[in-house]
């Protein structure tokens, strides 16, 4: 299978939002740089389900990120390198950096997110496996070879989606071949009262795990 033939196959069976803009002659894919949402939210999706917060960190290398609190992703850029992107206004806006890396499964792709309600802090959190052939935007990162993703709980790049049931629990709902997890809790800060809430977002691929997408705020 060429190379042109297998990328058009990926676009369509796997993450087709890697894969906009295409050059016109067919044989080169968009760079990798923007993130993209796994889901698209609207204000019917169903109530959180979830009694307990699920994921509001991650460590990256050696370096532990608190989601919403105390991590600037500036400070993440000083650490890894890489150009920190932004597109939208206001409550669309998003800031992120990308970072690539692999492991003995393959390549792989990391976003650290910012949004509007976050300010300078990262609030959340893109990882997904991209195939052999991906191509890499020079503003994403490249980390050493040893460097890790590592979440507070065993859920992984391809791990089985019985696997992801079995720590998680059944999905809050799901859309085609996104499994969404939905918490949220009130808290008391400096005497106002506030909401908590913290998404976590699983596709699957041919019975594994494919990307996982993770946000925490707190709002009132």
């Amino acid at each position: 299978m060429n190379r042109t033939v297998a990328l058009v196959l990926f676009c369509v069976a796997a993450l087709p939002v890697l894969c906009q803009n295409t050059a016109s002659s067919h044989e080169a894919a968009a760079a990798i740089w923007i993130p993209q949402p796994l889901l698209k939210f609207d204000d019917s999706s169903p109530s959180a389900t979830v009694k307990k917060e699920m994921i509001a960190s991650l460590k990256v290398a050696d370096v532990t990120i608190e989601l919403e609190q105390d991590t600037k992703l500036e400070a993440m850029q000083q650490r890894f390198g890489g150009t920190i992107g932004a597109e939208g206004d206001a409550s669309e806006s998003l800031h992120w950096l990308c970072l690539r890396g692999s492991d003995e499964a393959g390549p792989w792709v990391l976003w650290l997110e910012s949004g509007e309600i976050d300010g300078p802090y990262v609030g959340g959190f893109e990882w997904l496996r991209v195939p052999g052939f991906a191509q890499f935007d020079e503003r994403c990162a490249a980390l050493p070879d040893t460097s890790r993703v590592e979440l507070p709980i065993n859920l992984r790049l391809g791990i089985s989606e019985s696997r992801v049931v079995h720590l998680l629990g059944h999905p809050t709902y799901r859309k085609g071949r996104v499994l969404a997890y939905e918490h949220e809790h009130d808290e008391i800060i400096r005497g106002e009262p506030f909401i908590s809430d913290n998404g976590v977002y699983v596709t699957i691929r041919n019975g594994v795990v494919w990307a996982i997408q993770v946000w925490k705020t707190t709002s009132n």
